[in-house]
């Protein structure tokens, strides 16, 4: 793809993401009062997210089977991570779904996409280098999974510079033991030649996803709690490489 076209795309992707950020932030405090766990706002930034995905140029593929025939809500998705373009799939994998994500602080102190938007959606803020804090991200997730809403993690903490699966924290895991809720581990690939951490341009893309069987983290020891994210991160990794090797053949 000529570097024109990218650029011409990349204009037009930064200029419907500002602007559905904005439209957003500004419904995002009446449809709060309306609505204060942030339901009705996550309806809207999901369909935001469908648009922003189109007019990136992209396509997403399903290898799996959708969900939605065997889970509810009250569960939490794992996911691999390497570009902005992850947070717009599992948007669109999940979009029947009501869940909050983990995010790190710095996000929330973006004009208007952090304030008021991600705030009004009632979404968690994650502080990495303060435990306290930490500690009560994980029991605010356990409470909105009490309350029957999902969660979205990324278990790598960051996103991926390489074309790889990263080491996972135990965040998730610790939540879904807490909540006695299930874990869903879904592969992406792909997100990382349209937008990576370092590049600016927009490269349209396919994207592959793959939903993975549910695992259960209720009734586990610590022990076993650290057995669990090692297979779940291995489970990952192995079908990350699966789908690398039959994209690039």
């Amino acid at each position: 793809m000529s570097l024109i076209i990218k650029l011409i795309i990349t204009f037009y992707f930064y200029e419907i993401f500002i602007i559905n950020s904005i439209l957003l932030s500004l419904f995002s405090i009446p449809l709060f009062i309306i609505s204060p766990s942030g339901r009705t706002l996550h309806k809207l930034i999901v369909i935001s997210a469908k648009i922003i995905f189109f007019f990136s140029g992209c396509r997403l593929f399903l290898l799996s089977k959708n969900p939605y025939n065997k889970y509810k809500n009250n569960i939490i998705i794992v996911a691999n991570h390497q570009s902005l373009f992850d947070i717009l799939v599992l948007y669109i994998l999940f979009d029947k779904l009501q869940f909050k994500w983990v995010i790190k602080k710095s996000l929330f102190y973006i004009p208007f996409f952090g304030f008021p938007l991600l705030y009004m959606a009632r979404y968690i803020k994650l502080d990495r280098k303060n435990r306290i804090k930490a500690y009560k991200a994980v029991e605010k997730s356990v409470y909105w999974l009490k309350k029957g809403f999902s969660m979205i993690i990324f278990p790598e903490g960051t996103r991926s510079k390489e074309d790889k699966v990263n080491e996972f924290k135990m965040g998730g895991v610790k939540i879904a033991f807490k909540a006695e809720t299930d874990i869903i581990p879904v592969v992406l690939y792909g997100t990382l030649f349209i937008k990576s951490k370092q590049k600016k341009l927009v490269n349209p893309s396919p994207v592959f996803a793959k939903i993975l069987n549910k695992r259960k983290a209720t009734n586990l020891d610590l022990h076993s709690q650290k057995i669990l994210l090692k297979e779940l991160e291995e489970n990952i990794r192995v079908e990350y490489n699966k789908l690398k090797e039959i994209v690039k053949n």
